[in-house]
């Protein structure tokens, strides 16, 4: 806004001796006045050694016109209409880089951000997922995972704003293979070879790999297979006895499931069978 100021200086004195009476102004006319910006003006009023004794009216005559800024301002976002504002610097980096799993709270750090010639009064971040938030810091947790681009915009004190570019990669957590489901011979005699199975599957769908442990202080370890593929392998023993087989599946990122158990009669004969208790202490 330009503003113009004038003096109207009247008087009852004979002769209106207006001109030994001199006005002058701290602002020189025109001046630029920004909206919304308190500005103090100084009048000093000097009169002649020789001014004539009496009553002198002193009018002082603002008036203001509209400029239109120019279009554009060379940077982000404008400069909210005001020539001589320079726009704020939005700065997301503190906190890069934004990485996280689903559903993990994620901090997005906006601190770095400043305003040359004023103040940040409000930060808004776009987390690229449909939602946003507001705040110098604050948080977000994703539901899916993807690389999501993230805005901030800051906007200053006098309404120009800026914007910084980021992004946040969210992972999905590894999850662990479901709990084997294995099947085979639950009764036989010792020395015989018996086929046993088992079978997982992997939320990530990741290879899997299957661990049996006979439970005679021997053991089974499988390559890895896809997941959801039946694993057949195969053991004998070597006394009769009442055997817990154990077996729990491993991906590729070293997820372990749960164990599931079965257990194997080994030349046991039937009336020991129906005493023999349905737990094993391991």
């Amino acid at each position: 806004i330009q503003c113009f100021i004038s003096t109207n200086i009247t008087s009852d004195c004979p002769g209106n001796d207006s001109e030994g009476i001199d006005v002058t102004y701290s602002e020189p006319s025109p001046f630029n006045l920004l909206p919304n910006v308190d500005y103090a003006v100084n009048m000093t009023i000097k009169a002649a050694p020789n001014l004539m004794p009496g009553v002198y009216n002193i009018t002082t005559i603002f008036s203001c016109e509209v400029e239109e800024p120019p279009a554009g301002n060379g940077g982000n976002g404008g400069n909210g209409g005001h020539p001589d504002n320079i726009h704020p610097i939005a700065d997301a980096s503190a906190g890069e880089p934004y990485t996280g799993n689903v559903s993990e709270e994620i901090t997005f750090d906006g601190s770095k951000s400043f305003d040359p010639d004023g103040t940040i009064i409000k930060w808004y971040w776009d987390f690229g997922d449909k939602t946003n938030g507001t705040g110098r810091v604050t948080t977000h947790t994703y539901s899916n995972p993807g690389t999501y681009n993230v805005t901030l915009t800051v906007t200053d004190n006098r309404n120009a704003i800026d914007s910084y570019e980021t992004t946040a990669i969210i992972r999905q957590p590894n999850r662990p293979p479901t709990a084997p489901i294995i099947n085979g011979t639950k009764t036989g005699n010792k020395t015989i070879e018996y086929t046993y199975t088992a079978v997982s599957t992997d939320p990530e769908n990741d290879t899997i790999r299957y661990f049996f442990d006979w439970g005679d202080g021997t053991n089974t370890t499988s390559d890895f297979l896809a997941s959801g593929i039946l694993y057949n392998t195969s053991h004998s023993w070597t006394t009769n006895g009442t055997y817990l087989i154990t077996v729990y599946a491993e991906d590729m990122n070293y997820s372990v499931s749960d164990t599931s158990k079965m257990m194997v009669f080994i030349g046991v004969e039937e009336e020991e069978k129906d005493i023999t208790p349905w737990y094993v202490w391991v």
